[in-house]
C-alpha cells in the first residue's frame, strides 16, 4: 500500500508517496500557486476570434481563455476558472489556461491539490528537515 509523507513548510508544501520502502512520487507545491479549479474575477484584455480564444488578467497572472464567450469585449470582466496553473518554461512561459466559469460560480480557491493531500489516515507529517538514509537520495 502507498503512503504519503507530507512536510507543510514555509512557503510550500511537499509531498512524497512511498511504496515498498523507496519514493515513486514526489510533489513540490508554492502556497501561493494558481491551481486548477481556481474560480477568479478577470477582465478580457485582448480577443483572439480566429482561434476562439482571449486574454484575461487579474492582479498577479494572466491566463489563456478557451473558449472565448459571445458577447465578451476587451475590458469587461467575467468569472474565469482555471483549468492550468502557468508553466515556466526556459524563454518562453507558457500562461495559465482558463475557462468561463459557470453561470452560478462564486470566485474561490482550487479544492486541495491530489497530488499534495491533507493530512489524513494515509498521509503523515515528517521534521521540517527530509531524512535519508546514508548514501541514498
Amino acid at each position: 500500500m502507498a503512503d504519503w509523507i507530507v512536510e507543510r513548510g514555509i512557503g510550500e508544501v511537499r509531498a512524497a508517496r512511498i511504496e515498498g520502502g523507496a519514493i515513486v512520487e514526489a510533489r513540490i507545491e508554492p502556497d501561493d500557486a494558481l491551481r486548477a479549479g481556481a474560480i477568479l474575477t478577470a477582465r478580457l484584455v485582448r480577443r483572439i476570434p480566429v482561434r476562439g480564444e482571449g486574454i484575461v488578467a487579474w492582479d498577479g497572472g494572466e491566463a489563456l481563455l478557451h473558449p472565448l464567450p459571445h458577447g465578451v469585449t476587451e475590458g469587461a470582466t467575467l468569472l474565469v476558472e482555471i483549468t492550468r496553473p502557468a508553466a515556466p518554461e526556459p524563454g518562453k512561459p507558457k500562461r495559465a489556461r482558463a475557462r468561463p466559469a459557470a453561470p452560478d460560480a462564486v470566485p474561490r480557491d482550487a479544492p486541495p491539490s491530489p497530488t499534495c493531500p491533507a493530512p489524513a489516515s494515509s498521509a503523515r507529517s515528517i521534521p521540517t528537515c527530509w531524512a535519508r538514509p546514508a548514501g541514498r537520495c
